[in-house]
């Protein structure tokens, strides 16, 4: 049967369910409604329940039938409270927001959509909904292309009080692919109904069953198609992620030896590498990774997390060739310094590495002696190399380096780099570098920067947040929510600090859910300031440590999941690295000491 056959598509399916689910209670049918093919998505997916009734279901028994969500109007005669919220957490059960009041609001467009996000968003934040949160909006009939219009315009009044990242919306295929695709969403939750089978892969959610029974209640069956579809309340434990969630720097963090390994360049262009096994509370001796190169520039490496391999790349003194050498015994032995490849050997920045967990290939970018930005790809542990090619065309007179950071939820690589404008420009590739979306500014309302951009990913919102040191030497940021579909406008961390001389240098804490940002004043000083809700608010900017106070280079940090400490490294005049700790990014730093004082330093 058609799905015009069984309701005329005028008709709330929400509404006309409810009625249908009140004559299956009363005579004891069975009743389940499935207006197309069930969802293909991987069994690991997570099944959950909405419903907008009174009395709910209890929770005990949502939980004893297998359900671990639920998603909840926040209106009607089932409207979630504290209480309730509180009760399904307290099962085991998260909790997603929806608003609908009226079946056809969204067609009053932008006013509607204002006065509805701050309804919802008042609702919700009683219910206890943390901040940052999405609440799906419902198009609750069968979408057609003459409603779009005021349903887009709908949604930039919601997005203009909620914010674009946390907008989402419930509806059929038609309105959840429009959405998605003219960037007035960051969360999609698609119902079978109006959608004749075809999923939007871009959608967190789907509906695929209507008007079954849980508990003696018409409810219908919902799908999470993705780790994180807008859900909070129970808590979710702390895992290491293969992916890196700040872009490559001159050190690195082992998760599988728990082994921290610094680098830094010695004078007469030797290399040198100290590790720690203890949390950094020693340190090696400063070692030459290896002697075959003089080298110039700062080092970037990366770890295989699947070969076991850290990647070790830097440019050569004689002609500006990109080489690599690697350890696959924790840093102890390297192999013999080689070009990456030798199709381009004249290269004026540094290296920006990144590895791809899922399809077990590292990716390398840099700078060429015309401004062009290369990249070259390894898919078996760096045996061989694909020839250096152009990211694009586009842009192609860069003054400042890349830098990438893939995204494991949409499996995309961005990169990021200043142009020889001022301009931070960012490129894509959802094939893991087979082809690239044309450059593009990330956000137009700076554009004069002096520093290269560094990125951050939150793993929990899949939010990339972007941070460059402009003209003037203020520290600013810009954020995506869906996945460099749409930027915020550049905005000042933090105005307690404006006269940077450094660029700033990210760090996600995964335990606290905190990033923690440094950078090195015009006075000599690490300056850090923290966020707690992923870039809504900073901290002032505050000293690190003031034992050390007259750096000469930019900070580097690891994040440690065994120890949830962030190590904060930097070069100190007279060529001595310093290094400073935190616990849980909130109490304090401890002194700056050197690492070790067998080398004397020239770069980091």
């Amino acid at each position: 049967m058609t799905e015009s056959q069984q309701f005329p598509s005028s008709l709330s399916r929400r509404r006309m369910l409810a009625a249908m689910a009140a004559v299956t209670v009363g005579t004891g049918i069975k009743l389940g409604l499935d207006l197309g093919n069930p969802s293909t998505a991987s069994a690991a997916t997570r099944l959950g329940l909405d419903f907008n009734t009174y009395p709910n279901p209890s929770p005990s028994t949502i939980r004893a039938d297998g359900y671990t969500f639920v998603c909840q109007y926040l209106a009607g005669p089932g409207a979630l409270t504290r209480s309730s919220a509180q009760a399904f957490i307290d099962a085991g059960i998260d909790v997603v927001c929806n608003w609908e009041m009226a079946q056809y609001a969204p067609r009053n467009g932008y006013s509607q959509g204002v006065s509805d996000a701050r309804n919802a968003l008042s609702a919700a934040s009683a219910a206890g909904m943390p901040a940052g949160r999405p609440i799906y909006f419902s198009l609750d009939w069968d979408v057609q292309s003459g409603d779009l219009p005021a349903i887009e315009a709908y949604f930039d009044g919601i997005a203009s009080v909620i914010g674009r990242d946390a907008t989402g919306a419930y509806g059929g295929y038609y309105a959840i692919q429009q959405l998605f695709n003219n960037s007035k969403i960051s969360w999609g939750w698609q119902t079978y109904a109006w959608s004749g089978g075809t999923w939007d892969s871009r959608a967190q959610l789907r509906q695929i069953h209507n008007g079954i029974q849980v508990g003696g209640t018409g409810v219908d069956e919902d799908q999470a198609v993705a780790d994180d579809f807008g859900q909070w309340g129970v808590p979710v434990p702390v895992t290491t992620a293969k992916s890196a969630t700040s872009d490559s720097s001159w050190s690195v963090y082992n998760p599988d030896t728990k082994t921290t390994a610094l680098f830094g360049l010695g004078s007469g262009g030797h290399l040198g590498l100290t590790r720690s096994t203890d949390g950094g509370a020693s340190w090696s001796n400063w070692a030459e990774a290896n002697a075959y190169w003089q080298l110039q520039g700062t080092p970037n490496v990366v770890y295989d997390a699947d070969a076991k391999m850290l990647m070790l790349f830097a440019r050569g003194q004689a002609d500006g060739a990109m080489g690599i050498s690697t350890s696959t015994d924790n840093g102890a032995g390297w192999t013999n310094w080689a070009p990456v490849n030798a199709y381009w050997s004249n290269f004026k920045g540094d290296a920006s590495a990144v590895y791809n967990p899922d399809t077990k290939k590292v990716s390398v970018f840099a700078r060429g002696g015309d401004g062009k930005i290369g990249y070259t790809q390894s898919g078996n542990a760096g045996a061989s190399w694909s020839n250096w090619a152009e990211v694009n065309a586009y842009w192609n007179n860069f003054s400042g380096d890349p830098h990438v950071i893939y995204n494991p939820g949409t499996k995309k690589l961005t990169v990021f780099a200043r142009g020889g404008d001022g301009r931070i420009g960012y490129t894509q590739s959802g094939n893991d570098g087979a082809s690239w979306s044309n450059w593009a500014e990330v956000n137009a309302y700076w554009a004069n920067f002096s520093g290269d951009p560094h990125v951050v990913l939150n793993p929990d919102t899949h939010r990339m947040t972007v941070f460059a040191r402009g003209g003037d030497k203020r520290i600013g940021y810009t954020q995506s929510g869906n996945d460099g579909a749409s930027w915020s406008n550049w905005a000042e961390v933090n105005a307690y600090w404006n006269n940077f001389s450094g660029d700033p240098y990210p760090v996600y804490n995964a335990a606290t859910k905190t990033i923690s940002l440094l950078a090195r004043g015009g006075d000599g000083r690490i300056g850090y300031t923290q966020s707690g809700n992923d870039g809504a608010s900073w901290s002032n900017w505050a000293e690190a440590n003031a034992y050390w106070n007259n750096f000469i280079g930019d900070p580097s940090a690891i994040y440690d999941p065994d120890t949830t400490q962030s190590t904060v490294f930097a070069l100190g005049s007279g060529g001595h690295m310093g290094y400073t700790q935190s616990i849980n990014s909130v109490s304090g730093w401890t002194n700056w000491a050197e690492v070790n004082a067998y080398w004397t330093l020239v770069g980091s």
